[in-house]
């Protein structure tokens, strides 16, 4: 079960600690990584505040014994180096643009933008409530060659897997 978050929700804060938690429900393979030792790359695109939230929430966590690096991307065109890619709702404008130019690459797409995953994103952030819930495209992840847990599939709101 996805434990509680460390901060309030609503919040970037509870988005940046269950972004890091979530990416511990995703099979990695090794092909995605140049090396053995190489870190998973969690890109911010749209808001260069998240980055030093997201850094400071991902301070000696890992994946799979993978340190967490966390990067702000401004490049469109450089998102494909990033494993994770956080899309900031300033971006939604861009969204079908930025989804198509991934479209072919094994990234996880992650936002708090409306009907993400109805637009190809992999998990859309949403709240309820006052609570964060999320929803997962496992469509779009069997596509892109990674695999949700079945733990996180049941703890989301909403599943895409038809």
């Amino acid at each position: 079960m996805l434990p509680a978050p460390r901060v309030m929700a609503n919040s970037p804060e509870t988005e940046a600690d269950y972004l890091i938690r979530i990416t511990q429900f995703v099979t990695w393979s090794p092909q995605f990584f140049s090396t053995m030792a190489s870190p998973l790359e969690i890109c911010i695109f749209g808001n260069a505040q998240f980055q030093n939230l997201f850094e400071k929430i991902a301070v000696g966590r890992q994946v799979e014994s993978r340190a967490i690096v966390v990067r702000q991307e401004a490049n469109i065109y450089k998102l494909n180096t990033c494993h994770v890619i956080y899309i900031d709702e300033s971006q939604e404008q861009q969204l079908t643009r930025i989804l198509t130019i991934l479209k072919n690459r094994s990234v996880l797409t992650v936002s708090t933008i409306p009907n993400f995953i109805d637009s190809g994103g992999t998990i859309g952030f949403t709240y309820q409530n006052n609570k964060l819930l999320f929803e997962i495209n496992q469509l779009v992840a069997k596509m892109k060659g990674l695999p949700i847990s079945s733990k996180l599939l049941r703890q989301s709101v909403r599943v895409i897997d038809k």
